[in-house]
């Protein structure tokens, strides 16, 4: 037992992607706001641009990022909201979003990364 990580060390960490061509109609939903202008940080091969921004949600700042592909007909938007294991329960931030998010945008996607461990000790 002297490896196992307590509790208080682990975070549950889910990624949000919207696909959408209504950038404004994200901030409405989550009653969030955009802080900065978009920065664009790559371009891939296949000619997808990458950006990235901050967002104010919850009285959080999360990077927010969008991808824009020119074969595509809408923009991707994602962003990570990680909480402290301890204070999971029924009603925190990751439920509140998806159940925002799955009221208004039927392209929506979610990755959940699970319960992890952040120890310093790594």
């Amino acid at each position: 037992y002297k490896d196992r990580v307590s509790n208080s060390a682990k975070k549950w960490a889910v990624h949000f992607t919207i696909n959408t061509n209504n950038e404004k109609l994200i901030y409405q939903v989550l009653s969030a706001k955009r802080l900065k202008r978009w920065r664009k940080t790559f371009v891939t091969d296949e000619k997808v641009n990458h950006y990235r921004s901050k967002m104010r949600y919850e009285g959080g700042n999360y990077i927010f990022f969008k991808s824009e592909h020119k074969d595509r007909e809408d923009t991707s938007y994602s962003f990570s909201i990680e909480i402290p294991f301890l204070e999971i329960k029924a009603d925190n931030i990751i439920t509140r979003t998806e159940e925002k998010i799955k009221a208004v945008f039927e392209s929506y996607g979610k990755t959940d990364y699970g319960i992890l461990n952040f120890s310093d000790e790594e």
